[in-house]
């Protein structure tokens, strides 16, 4: 079932679906990145709430899933590098 609502995504597939969007930011005093920190911390500003809401809303449960998993896998991939890290100094 898809969440009500974006913000009830987690975190970090959130931030893998605001990477996709037109997000609204002077690219003269911010960057993507900072607004992307900023929206992550509850600072919507701008535009962005409308962007979000209907990039949102056009994003089917099958898409959501899907993207779920592949940043799963990543995450994974992270743990896996960084325990064979730990593990082998």
């Amino acid at each position: 079932m898809k969440p009500a609502s974006f913000f009830d995504l987690p975190a970090k597939l959130q931030e893998s679906f605001l990477w996709d969007m037109d997000l609204d930011y002077n690219s003269y005093e911010s960057s993507k990145v900072e607004c992307i920190h900023g929206i992550m911390c509850g600072n919507v500003w701008s535009r962005n709430p409308e962007i979000i809401n209907d990039y949102y809303e056009r994003l089917s449960e099958k898409e959501i899933h899907e993207r779920a998993k592949s940043v799963r896998e990543n995450l994974l991939g992270n743990l896996i590098s960084l325990e064979n890290f730990i593990d082998n100094p």
